[in-house]
């Protein structure tokens, strides 16, 4: 906070920005308009890695709801209001603006705010209203945004864009020129034994200070997520990720963490 102060007044913050200027992933899908496909491309997106490895940490007297019906319900009764939409991409768009923006994406904000104030260009009004009149197609797989940095920012437009391990000029050439080079990282990787680590709960977690804070809140003595998840089951998760760390055990792990720092804080 005292650093980020230091330095500014002020924070310009690009949340929900990759939201607006891509595709949600049914552009090209032609799913019938009010189909069940639509609803389980909805429910795929709202559904983590790892979630089917949860239930069955939880002990036998503990009786759980399925959770795919619980969540498909869910986006069922929060689609209603929005079905007069007719580009089923930006219907979807909608669908996560209204459920996952305010209770995920500026929940970090308040990360900012003893330090600098956070200002938010893709929360504007005027820039949401223009968004919402441009057709998918001209922001699918960010082109509208990829053409505007190249025009009016090169110097950013050749930042490596990480996804890609290139800049906006040749990331175009990933699966062609590019892949020899991208062959030859993975090798140097392989024997260096140097993993990729990008993903949230890869920088949280894996480090000694992240097992030090998972063993806390999932392993330390009288924490109340005991009372619904069996302690040996917990550790043997535990021991599972940090062996064979995934994509599919760390989005589990990262889950058992919220709910059990959720319990510690409301469970009473």
């Amino acid at each position: 906070t005292d650093e980020l102060a230091s330095h500014a007044d002020y924070v310009m913050a690009a949340h929900w920005g990759d939201v607006w200027l891509d595709d949600a992933g049914i552009y090209s899908a032609a799913i019938p308009t009010d189909s069940d496909p639509f609803i389980d491309a909805c429910l795929k997106k709202f559904t983590r890695p790892g979630s089917s490895q949860i239930p069955p940490l939880f002990k036998g007297d503990v009786r759980l709801p399925d959770a795919d019906t619980v969540v498909r319900q869910m986006l069922e009764e929060e689609l209603k209001p929005l079905m007069g939409i007719s580009d089923l991409d930006f219907r979807l768009k909608a669908l996560k603006t209204e459920l996952w923006s305010f209770r995920w994406t500026t929940a970090s904000l308040r990360m900012y705010q003893p330090g600098a104030f956070p200002l938010l260009p893709f929360y504007d009004p005027r820039l949401v209203d223009f968004l919402c009149t441009v057709p998918t197609a001209y922001v699918s797989q960010r082109r509208l945004q990829i053409a505007y940095l190249k025009r009016y920012a090169p110097d950013l437009a050749r930042i490596t864009w990480q996804k890609y391990d290139a800049n906006l000029y040749w990331y175009n050439f990933f699966n062609t020129l590019l892949v020899p080079a991208r062959v030859i990282k993975k090798i140097m990787r392989k024997f260096t034994n140097q993993p990729i680590i990008q993903r949230n709960w890869e920088v949280q977690l894996l480090n000694p200070s992240g097992r030090k804070g998972l063993d806390g809140y999932l392993l330390s003595p009288g924490l109340g997520l005991h009372d619904l998840v069996s302690l040996k089951q917990l550790s043997a998760c535990l021991d599972n990720f940090y062996t064979h760390p995934s994509a599919s055990n760390g989005y589990a792990v990262s889950m058992l963490l919220t709910f059990s720092a959720w319990l510690e804080t409301y469970g009473s």
